[in-house]
């Protein structure tokens, strides 16, 4: 991985760290209402490919970083 794209990768999970501690989940993971329905974004492939980026991220299906992510160097660390 490039050096880029590893303080990408740290900065990300700081920053969702940061909003779980502020009580923000998966549940806040998507858009408004308004975004969704006939001539819109779907909501089931929304939530398909929200829980792929999840995946790729090494993410638990509930927005939050799995265990090995947080103990990665550079990380915050959960309490």
């Amino acid at each position: 991985m490039y050096k880029i794209e590893q303080n990408n990768d740290q900065e990300m999970k700081n920053e969702r760290m940061l909003n779980m501690r502020a009580g923000f989940d998966g549940e806040n993971d998507t858009l408004p209402e308004m975004f969704f329905g006939k001539d819109a974004i779907d909501k089931k492939e929304f939530e398909g490919v929200l829980s792929d980026y999840y995946h790729f991220r090494d993410w638990h299906q509930n927005g939050k970083p799995s265990k090995r992510k947080l103990e990665e160097p550079g990380l915050l660390k959960e309490n």
